[in-house]
């Protein structure tokens, strides 16, 4: 009977499980806000968002205007006003910058925005800052036709920082830029990331001068606030320090650029600031390769992850401090490195494409626990462990596992469905993974996979329409996307519908039926010392080692000895 009684509690025990296990399908959209153009003349387009302190969101990207009585949107809140100074009557050369703070129920809080200057679509990254404030990192130039006028931030509150940088050689001068706002919303400071000037002695594609000669790709912060950028370089930066005088970061692979923004020469830089934004050291790969181009950087537990795509010649290493690479012929591979806060490499990875023709788009790199996880909208082909993965169209979505300790490849999926992207993953506190994906012109879909990356069949559609995705985050429970769209499109449930007669950046916000990890975790390495007495940020940022109390810190959202705890 013994037996029989222990099978019966071990089948109710089974049953208990599935009775209380959450389906996405128990997803409840909360709120969804659109940010558009008051005269629908122009698009927006979202860039990055992440999670505040206070358990509020930053979000960036740009939009289009061409003059001042234009007003940019979020919902029907007023987010930004137009450009200023613009000569044409498209938007093809004033991408404005926009980066707002709102609530976790979507209400506006603040902006800063440019009404000078254009910035880089889709290539401005957040970060948190120990004192509740915002990072924003990204690459901007002169509004065309505006070249003889200063690069102009705003305030909602009234405030404008100016930036002196006339010319007047018709030319538009890239630069790339760093700034710190308040948790208020004031702009603490502004740094520029200079670039060289001097044309290609080969340039042919270009007559502006400077071409698009530095492509941000990420931002992190350790817990001593020093700031870290990635990117790639085709010219030499310039960074300031905090004494006055200028570091040269040169450019190499280079010779022989036509100027040519589409390819991928140069190299992979990562730049160590100070927490005020000045130069400390830096990184760049070396050796030689026909592209070296960063995808996507992401920290986690004091450690700076690289997705990267090389394109070397065969034979010839790719290297990064001690460690290289060595390609064994001249297709396009993923590549995966990892430094820590002194800018040393702890592995440098190369997983040789089986695949010509190949391309990464909405690329994100995360980390939870000891993996490391790297998706997007993919042509590649690669082997792990004898066993051949290779997507089937242009563009299929891919989400690989790693380790994070050594980069090595554990597996794979390939959702072989032609323009269906992943561009995001999260695990919930189970260890299940969840991808994010969508199709083009489809919907923005969540989908759950097993420990081997294989679907369950447990997946729901969150927004119907979608051109193109951009960013998800969440604080454990709920998830917030950030997509883009046009005409009509429905959230979850189809309670909530949105409306735009131009392509436009959607925000919306979503209960999940389970518990996600937030980010915050500790891998499990030989040398790793235990890390459960610490208190970290909501986005995985240590803040006081050794000590759970939370006393002192500002107000937000933290992990305490593992736990929740909110600072009011």
């Amino acid at each position: 009977m013994k037996k029989v009684y222990t099978l019966t509690l071990a089948l109710l025990a089974s049953m208990s499980i599935l009775a209380n296990a959450q389906s996405l399908s128990d997803t409840q959209t909360l709120w969804g806000k659109a940010i558009t153009n008051s005269s629908a003349s122009s698009t927006t387009q979202g860039s990055n968002m992440i999670l505040a302190q206070d358990g509020g969101l930053y979000i960036a990207g740009s939009a289009g205007s061409v003059n001042a009585n234009e007003n940019i949107l979020f919902g029907d809140d007023v987010m930004a006003t137009g450009v200023t100074t613009y000569v044409g009557t498209s938007t093809s050369g004033s991408q404005q910058l926009f980066v707002s703070k709102i609530t976790s129920a979507g209400d506006l809080q603040w902006s800063i925005y440019t009404t000078n200057g254009e910035v880089g679509s889709n290539a401005v990254y957040l970060a948190n800052t120990s004192d509740g404030g915002v990072l924003v990192y990204g690459k901007i130039h002169h509004t065309q036709g505006a070249e003889a006028n200063n690069l102009e931030f705003k305030t909602s509150g009234g405030n404008t920082l100016t930036y002196d940088w006339t010319i007047d050689d018709g030319h538009r001068y890239y630069y790339g830029f760093l700034l710190k706002a308040s948790q208020s919303g004031d702009i603490d400071w502004l740094k520029m990331i200079e670039v060289s000037h001097e044309a290609m002695p080969t340039a042919t594609t270009y007559n502006w001068g400077t071409p698009e000669a530095i492509y941000p790709a990420g931002i992190g912060v350790d817990d001593q606030g020093n700031i870290f950028l990635a990117g790639r370089q085709n010219l030499d930066l310039y960074v300031a320090k905090a004494d006055g005088s200028t570091v040269t970061v040169p450019a190499h692979n280079n010779e022989g650029w036509d100027g040519d923004s589409q390819k991928g020469i140069g190299n992979t830089y990562v730049l160590k600031l100070d927490a005020n934004g000045n130069y400390l050291s830096h990184i760049t790969t070396g050796g030689q390769a026909t592209q070296d181009r960063p995808l996507a950087m992401a920290m986690n537990d004091g450690k700076i992850y690289l997705m990267n795509l090389i394109t070397g010649i065969a034979n010839t290493d790719v290297t990064l401090g001690e460690l290289s690479v060595t390609p064994t012929n001249t297709i396009a591979s993923l590549s995966t490195a990892c430094l820590d806060t002194d800018l040393q490499p702890i592995f440098f990875k190369l997983y040789d494409n089986t695949l010509s023709g190949s391309t990464v788009q909405t690329p994100n790199v995360r980390v939870y626990g000891n993996d490391l996880y790297l998706v997007g909208k993919a042509k590649i082909g690669f082997d792990i462990e004898g066993e051949t993965f290779t997507t089937q169209h242009t563009r299929d979505g891919i989400i690989i596992k790693a380790d994070a300790t050594t980069g090595e490849l554990k597996q794979a999926y390939i959702r072989q469905v032609n323009q269906a992207g992943y561009f995001d993953a999260f695990v919930d506190k189970d260890g299940n993974p969840y991808v994010a994906g969508h199709s083009l012109l489809g919907p923005l879909k969540i989908q759950q996979l097993d420990q081997d990356l294989q679907p369950t069949g447990d997946e729901v559609d969150l927004v119907s329409r979608t051109s193109d995705t951009q960013c998800m985050v969440n604080d454990g429970k709920k998830l917030y996307a950030m997509v883009r769209f046009n005409n009509t499109t429905n959230l979850y449930g189809d309670q909530i519908s949105v409306t735009s007669s131009k392509f436009a950046c959607l925000v919306s916000a979503f209960e999940l039926p389970f518990d996600v990890t937030t980010g915050v975790t500790h891998i499990v390495a030989e040398q790793t010392k235990p890390t459960h007495n610490n208190v970290y940020t909501i986005d995985g940022r240590l803040v006081k080692q050794g000590d759970t109390s939370v006393a002192g810190l500002p107000a937000g959202l933290y992990i305490a000895g593992g736990k929740k705890v909110v600072v009011r």
